[in-house]
């Protein structure tokens, strides 16, 4: 077995594949959309601000460090903002025939989280694309699959200095697309679970990341 890293200009997805190949073998994304998506300035229940329509997107082209956050609102059992990072790249290059026996996926984070509401763990889960011949927009906000694709981390973790690697789990594994994009999303795992964490008014929890646009050293 070799370890064989999916690359890309912008990212890196290190894969395990079977067969094993003689030598290391590196598949190029064809293109790398990532960057924070939003609902923000409402009141509304948890599940509700998870599943309504996005209304901010924060992309690589403007932003070189982005987060992903939960607000609650002044009203009980109410919310004000939810923010996720979301991530998306072509893995078509990968055989057909590859079997995928692991794989990691890594972010850099920037500055230590904020944990106000909340010290909540994260993880990864995936989105469905709006539209898979353009980059992410407000569209993909509402499109979390709800399924955990990864180990968890938590925030005294996220603090740590360098990269934080998620094993991608069994199901992690089936969402990496042989002949089309591949999405991952990183945010806390009450939001991506639609789990409804313990509320205090109009407090905030939130966490840092690198997105590609930042460099070679911290892109996802």
């Amino acid at each position: 077995r070799k370890e064989v890293p999916m690359a890309s200009k912008t990212g890196v997805l290190a894969l395990l594949v079977m067969p094993a190949l003689a030598d290391i073998t590196i598949f190029y994304a064809d293109t790398v959309d990532d960057g924070r998506l939003s609902r923000t300035d409402v009141m509304e229940s948890f599940s509700d601000i998870r599943s309504g329509a996005g209304t901010q997107a924060s992309l690589t082209s403007n932003v070189t460090e982005s987060s992903f956050l939960l607000t609650a609102g002044s009203s009980p059992q109410t919310w004000k903002t939810m923010r996720g990072f979301y991530w998306k790249a072509s893995t078509a290059g990968i055989p057909d025939n590859a079997i995928i026996d692991s794989a990691t996926m890594g972010f850099s984070s920037s500055s230590n989280c904020y944990s106000a509401l909340g010290s909540f763990n994260i993880t990864l889960s995936n989105f469905t694309e709006a539209d898979t011949g353009t980059g992410l927009t407000t569209d993909d906000y509402p499109t979390l699959s709800g399924i955990v694709l990864s180990d968890t981390k938590t925030m005294a973790q996220w603090n740590v200095d360098g990269y934080k690697k998620f094993t991608l789990n069994a199901d992690g594994l089936s969402a990496i697309n042989k002949t089309g994009n591949t999405t991952f999303a990183l945010n806390f795992w009450y939001t991506l679970t639609n789990t409804t964490p313990p509320w205090l008014a109009s407090r905030s929890s939130y966490c840092y990341v690198y997105d590609t646009s930042n460099g070679t050293a911290t892109r996802p």
